[in-house]
């Protein structure tokens, strides 16, 4: 009877070594996600400040020319033709610009932005400062991804002269290369789970060792 009553169970010694695995495993496993998704929104955020100060940036020019020269200038003409940055730059975006009058009649923009942009809607122009909040996300019938903003020209005490600017930048690969890291990270996170349990279980069998042999002594 004593030596019963000192025997334990081995029910209760894998349902321990089942907790202890699970929870080791749930430890790992979060730890892993949050450093995957400490990355993903850092390279997420980082892209879309480029991307923002890319076309704010390109308004201020835009104004800035608009301000200093006439509307058919060369200088402003080239600006809207080029629709690449150099390689050099280390950076490679399409962008595509449009400056229009007050009857919406188009007085430049870049080759090819009827066909890029078939039935783009720009979001209202703006008339002071513009950040992020002034950008919007538009899909073309081909699939391809574009922020657009829109803005007037600078403030002039004539308004009847003032320009609006539209600017969309090709966006696509930076969508594909965060989607394909969505899903790199996805297959990271399913292995690292199946890793971890395994883990779990080596850490909580060694853990368990020395009661399963207290256990096995008080059955002899």
């Amino acid at each position: 009877m004593g030596l019963e009553g000192t025997r334990l169970p081995t029910v209760r010694h894998w349902s321990i070594t089942t907790r202890l695995t699970f929870l080791y495993g749930i430890y790992a496993f979060a730890l892993l996600a949050l450093a995957s998704n400490i990355v993903y929104w850092s390279m997420l955020s980082n892209i879309q400040t480029v991307e923002w100060k890319f076309l704010t940036n390109k308004v201020f020019i835009f104004r800035t020319i608009l301000a200093e020269h006439a509307a058919d200038s060369g200088t402003l003409k080239q600006e809207v033709e080029w629709e690449k940055i150099p390689p050099h730059s280390g950076q490679y975006y399409a962008y595509y610009s449009r400056i229009s009058d007050l009857s919406k009649k188009v007085i430049l923009q870049t080759p090819g932005f009827d066909e890029a942009l078939t039935n783009v809607v720009f979001p209202q122009p703006v008339r002071g400062d513009v950040d992020e909040s002034s950008i919007e996300r538009w899909k073309s019938v081909e699939g391809k991804s574009y922020l657009l903003i829109s803005a007037w020209s600078k403030e002039s005490k004539n308004r009847a002269t003032d320009k609006t600017i539209d600017v969309a930048l090709d966006v696509t690969q930076e969508d594909i290369l965060v989607d394909q890291y969505e899903r790199q990270m996805a297959v990271v996170l399913i292995i690292g789970l199946m890793l971890a349990v395994s883990l779990g279980y080596v850490v909580a069998r060694r853990g368990m060792r020395p009661l399963t042999e207290i256990a096995q002594a008080a059955e002899h």
